[in-house]
This record gives structure tokens, C-alpha cells and sequence, in this order.
């Protein structure tokens, strides 16, 4: 289910509605106050209006403005926190991302400038800007599907020796590690995560805590996780604690509930989202009756409470489980508003969890209704967007991992080349040292490269005996067929070859591997089949995939060009030959003949 609600709960909820209590004083009050305060208390001053008044971004840029002016960056980096907290609080999701980099940009020239001494306020005011720095920035890359990332932050966080890592921090980032295994179905690992940070706020419990539903994270994500291995009966338990506690959690603090509207809306709020999870798996158990009582109340809330008689983006998840509601009673028509509903309304980059949930849902209506052809095809253009999406989150995972690794990699060389600098005679060692190991690696490059030659020629050498045998093959084979072809004798024919020589023949005359856009619905249409019988074809008679069979024709066209010559550069045979990445042409030239393009070129100059 999706998790993005829970997670600005998590890093973003909890600073915002319980930690900001607004005071009466005006606004015009408050800025006489700061003018009249001495430049040495002002920025202090400032700093905690905008936690008293955190959606008063006027307040908010004017420390921003006095930070940069005494050139302090620790206050810098909690004016941009400040802005996080302002932009998330009115739904400004594209101002939030670029604040958050500013934050950490601020806190590391901070890093850069300060001595080893720091007081206490000091190293308080750190410590809670990173925590919030980091468990929103992996709140944000868990948003965005980067989930392999959001654990190398978690772990990243656990490791530094930065930061005072309080049991209420330790508890977030073991949240946030379950909402990762959960996105990534791996719900044993989730538990475990999710008990873990139950743990620690159960042993720090305290009347401090109350009314700030610190458990509430952990237990949502063990009625989850649960539910994921279908172990519904558990998940309902698990849910009935949660309500039980959150209603405990409201009597002891009867009297601020009483007296305090904000107190009230976020009881109500966790109640009816825990409601909302809880309806779910009663409908997974076959518990309609009790799921429909949940859902009328949880309806009931957002209608009255949030205002609204048609949707409210916090609650998005209980769109779905109505959808789940009506789809199990078989009430199709009802199920299919829900879902064309939320198809409509959820956007594939910001929500994609969410939007993937109410495709697979039609897909589930569809196959109710005896659609199950629509629904198959619904289900594997699903499986393609999702492995799309996770091959290109992957790789920018990979690319913001390695900044962050070199990043560090350069901080710590810049330390180690300070010390010695200290020590010039250990400066000339190293310099002399690195001098002979160079030559040393120069001369076993120069042997390598020998070795290597000597290889690739010999491959060249094989792969150009391996096409005289072929054509020879193709000859006889040519024979073969004429003579098969005037025998009188009935044999039964081979449809899928039949179809691999049409195929054959058309890509041999047409050049069609040549466009890099081809799609497999192109030359089934041109051949007469349809698309799966094509690729059935394939694999059945080359073991390849289609996208292995095209680039086989491609890699072939490319050798021959580079053969040919004509001066032609690497990119403009990548380019002719119809591949889309350099990766990827390399990779398939390397499988295909043993040696890179550049290696072939380097072969034909000898």
C-alpha cells in the first residue's frame, strides 16, 4: 500500500503539528523585538520564532537574510529546515526537495568552518537539523521508488559519528528501513524492523510522549507488513492494539483534548487512517460486514472533519479499499468509480505506489467480469512500467551513491593531505614512490596491452574462419532446401521456422533493425502474427529474447561497418547500426565477438 502519507507523518508530521503551538503576539510586535535586539542575540532570537510560528515565512526568510549576513551557517541550515517544515505544511512538494539540498549544503559549510570547540545550544540545534535532514531526505527517496538508496542513507546515518543517536531517532530510522522492506515486499524484514522500532518507544515512554502517538508509525507498518503475507488474522490483532492504544493515548490526555481543537483533529486523524489499514484486511479475511462499519466511519471523517464529500489526498488508500470493498460484494459499477477515480487524480511520477494499486484493481474487476484476456494484458503492461521504472531508479540510485561515496572519499583525502603536508620529507617519499610505481604500472600496461593484442587477433582471426564456415553452411543448407523442396514425400512443417525465415528475410531486405524505435508489434504486424506468437518464435528457435535477437542483426551490421572503415568514428556506427546506448552496444560487441569496437578498429591498423 502506499506509504507517503505515513511518511510525512514520520519526519514531517510529527515537527510540524506537535512541536508548533502558535502564541498571540503579531507579527509587526514580533519584528520590533528583532530590530531592537543586538546582532549577537538576534540570530538566536529569530530562530525561535520560527519554531513558535512556523507558517510565518516571513519570519523564516528574515533569519534566512541574517544568517547569510554574519555568515553563520548552522542558523542558515535552520532557516532552510524551517522552509522544509513551511513548504511542506502547504503542500508545496516541488519547493520541498531544493530546501532540503540547501539544508545539507548549509550544514556542511558549517562542517568546513567550525573549530573543535561548539556549545551546547550549538550541538543541540546540529543534531536536530540533521535528524531531520536525513529522515526526510529518505523519506523523499522512498517517495521516488529509490529505495535502494533510502537504505544507504538509513545505514549511512546509523554509522556517523555526527549525531547523538537517541532512542527516538533510532526508532525513525527503523520505521523508515520497514517502509523499504515493505515497498519491496520483503514483509519478514519489515516486522522485524517495524518490532524493532516499537521497542524503543515502548522503553522510552513517558509523559512527555503523550498525545504524540510516537507507536503509531511502527504498529501501522506491522498490520502491513502482516497483511502482505496474507496473515490477515495477525494483521487485525495488530490493528486492534494500535486503536486500543490511540484511544488509551486520548483519555490520558482528556483534558488538553478537551480544551485544544489541533489535539482533537490528530487523534481523530491517526484513529480513522489505523480504520482505514484495519478495513482493509477484514476484507482480505472475508470480514465485509465488519470492513463496511470501518469504512462508514472513516467516511464519516473525511466528510465532516476534512471537509470534503469527494477526496482528500491524505486519505487516498481508502479510495483503494473501498474499490477492494465493492469488488468483493461483486459490485462492479460501484468498484469501477472508485478506481477511474483515482486512475484519474494519481499522477504515475509523485504517486506511483498508489496509481500501480488502482491499475491492478481495474485489472481485478476486469478478470471478475470474465474480461480476462483485458485483464492479462492490463497485468504484464504493469509488470512492464514497474521493472521500467526500477531499472531507471536503479541506475540513478547507483550514480547519487557513488557522488555521496566520492564526495566523502575527497573530505577524507583533503584531511589525510594536511597532515602531511606537515612533513615535507614524507611528501617527497610519497611523490618518489608514486614516480616508480607509475613506470612500474606503465611497463605491465605495456605487457598487457601485448597479451591483449595477441588475443584479439587471434579471436579476429577465429570469428573470420567462423564466417567462411557459415557462408559455406548457408550454401549447402541453400541446397539442401531446393532439393527437400522437389521431393514428392509430405512432411509436416515446423510453423514456428516457417516464421523465423519470414522474419529473417524481412530484416535482411528491409534494414528495419536499423530504427531504434522497432517494437515487436511492427514486424508481427508485417510478417502476419501477432505479437506473443513472435516472441514465442524467437525464443523457441534462437533462444533469445526479442531485444537479443534484434541487437544480434544490429551487432552484425556494426562489425561489418567498422570492417568496411571509411573513416567512420565508434558513435557513428553505434548510431547506424540502431543501438540507443553506448552501454549497450558495447556490452553486446564485447558478448558477441570477444573484443570492444575500439579494440576491432585498434586490430584492422595493424
Amino acid at each position: 500500500m502506499n506509504k507517503i502519507s505515513i511518511l510525512l507523518c514520520l519526519s514531517l508530521f510529527v515537527f510540524i503539528f506537535f512541536n508548533s503551538k502558535a502564541k498571540a503576539n503579531s507579527l509587526d510586535s514580533l519584528m520590533q523585538i528583532v530590530t531592537q535586539t543586538s546582532s549577537n542575540n538576534k540570530l538566536e532570537l529569530l530562530e525561535q520564532y520560527t519554531r513558535d510560528y512556523p507558517t510565518n515565512l516571513q519570519l523564516i526568510e528574515e533569519l534566512e537574510k541574517e544568517a547569510i549576513e554574519q555568515s553563520n551557517y548552522l542558523y542558515l541550515a535552520s532557516a532552510y529546515k524551517s522552509k522544509v517544515y513551511y513548504y511542506t505544511r502547504i503542500g508545496n512538494q516541488d519547493s520541498i526537495g531544493p530546501y532540503l539540498n540547501q539544508t545539507e549544503k548549509a550544514l556542511k559549510l558549517y562542517d568546513d568552518k567550525k573549530g573543535e570547540k561548539i556549545s551546547k545550544s550549538e550541538k543541540k540545534m546540529y543534531h536536530n537539523i540533521f535528524k531531520m535532514l536525513y529522515t526526510t531526505k529518505t523519506a523523499f527517496y522512498i517517495h521516488e521508488g529509490k529505495y535502494n538508496l533510502a537504505l544507504f542513507e538509513i545505514n549511512r546515518v546509523l554509522e556517523s559519528p555526527k549525531v547523538d543517536k537517541t532512542a527516538d531517532f533510532e526508532n525513525q530510522l527503523y520505521t523508515l528501513s520497514g517502509i523499504v522492506y515493505l515497498h519491496t515486499k520483503k514483509y519478514n524484514e519489515a516486522i522485524t524492523s517495524f518490532k524493532e522500532a516499537y521497542k524503543l518507544v515502548d522503553e522510552t515512554s513517558n509523559k512527555k510522549n503523550i498525545g504524540k502517538y510516537s507507536y503509531y508509525m511502527a504498529l501501522e507498518g506491522m498490520i502491513n507488513a502482516y497483511g502482505g503475507l496474507k496473515r490477515y488474522t495477525d494483521a487485525i490483532l495488530v490493528s486492534d492494539t494500535l486503536i486500543n492504544r490511540i484511544e488509551k493515548e486520548r483519555k490520558e490526555c482528556e483534558v488538553i483534548y478537551n480544551k485544544d481543537p489541533e489535539t482533537q483533529f490528530i487523534y481523530t486523524y491517526f484513529k480513522h487512517k489505523s480504520l482505514v489499514y484495519t478495513a482493509l484486511w477484514n476484507i482480505k479475511a472475508d470480514r465485509v460486514a465488519q470492513a463496511r462499519t470501518q469504512l462508514d466511519e472513516v467516511k464519516k471523517f473525511i466528510e465532516k472533519t476534512l471537509n470534503t464529500a469527494t477526496y482528500h489526498t491524505d486519505f487516498d488508500v481508502y479510495y483503494a479499499v473501498e474499490a477492494e470493498y465493492f469488488l468483493k460484494i461483486q459490485k462492479y459499477n460501484i468498484a469501477e468509480k472508485y478506481i477511474t477515480d483515482l486512475i484519474n487524480r494519481l499522477s504515475i511520477k509523485d504517486q506511483l505506489p498508489l496509481y500501480i494499486i488502482a491499475k491492478e484493481l481495474h485489472a481485478s474487476k476486469l478478470n471478475a467480469q470474465g474480461k480476462s484476456k483485458e485483464a492479462y494484458h492490463m497485468a504484464v503492461e504493469l509488470t512492464r512500467m514497474n521493472d521500467s521504472i526500477n531499472i531507471t531508479n536503479f541506475s540513478s540510485q547507483l550514480a547519487e551513491m557513488n557522488i555521496v561515496y566520492e564526495t566523502d572519499k575527497s573530505k577524507l583525502l583533503a584531511n589525510q593531505r594536511a597532515v602531511e603536508l606537515k612533513n615535507t620529507y614524507i611528501i617527497l617519499s610519497v611523490i618518489c614512490l608514486a614516480f616508480l610505481a607509475s613506470i612500474l604500472t606503465a611497463y605491465r600496461i605495456y605487457q598487457n596491452r601485448k597479451k591483449i593484442l595477441e588475443k584479439n587477433k587471434q579471436l579476429y582471426e577465429q570469428y573470420k574462419l567462423i564466417e567462411i564456415r557459415n557462408k559455406k553452411i548457408k550454401e549447402l543448407q541453400a541446397i539442401k532446401n531446393s532439393l527437400t523442396e522437389k521431393e514428392e514425400e509430405s512432411t509436416e512443417e515446423d510453423p514456428y521456422q516457417i516464421l523465423i525465415e519470414k522474419v529473417e528475410t524481412y530484416l535482411d531486405e528491409s534494414k528495419a533493425f536499423l530504427n531504434p524505435e522497432i517494437k515487436r508489434e511492427d514486424i508481427a504486424l508485417y510478417v502476419g502474427t501477432n505479437r506473443q506468437y513472435l516472441i514465442e518464435a524467437i525464443k523457441e528457435k534462437t533462444g533469445k529474447t526479442f531485444n537479443e535477437y534484434i541487437n544480434s542483426y544490429r551487432i552484425k551490421y556494426a562489425y561489418d561497418l567498422i570492417i568496411d572503415g571509411k573513416g567512420r568514428t565508434i558513435s557513428d556506427v553505434l548510431n547506424k547500426s540502431g543501438f540507443l546506448t553506448r552501454a549497450t552496444f558495447y556490452k553486446t560487441f564485447k558478448g558477441t565477438y570477444g573484443l570492444t569496437p575500439i579494440e576491432l578498429r585498434e586490430l584492422l591498423k595493424e
